[in-house]
């Protein structure tokens, strides 16, 4: 449940700065071509922080290798 209410903030973070972020260089009469690609990279990466997991597991060390290692 932790990772589905993060991926909602997520959203309502992105759903919330894109608008204000267009609004704010549309009064600075700064074109969508200019910063456009600078807004789709942070949507991507919240998207990717929303959807990645965490922790991340290391194939290389498993644990069947750990147990009998400690031996």
């Amino acid at each position: 449940m932790e990772y589905f209410s993060f991926f909602l903030y997520t959203i309502l973070f992105i759903t919330i700065t894109v608008p204000a972020a267009i609004v704010i260089f549309d009064f600075f009469d700064i074109k969508f071509e200019v910063y456009g690609n600078y807004v789709f990279w942070m949507v991507a990466l919240a998207l990717f922080n929303a959807l990645l997991p965490f922790k991340m597991k290391n194939i290389f060390m498993d644990e069947t290798n750990d147990a009998n290692n400690k031996k």
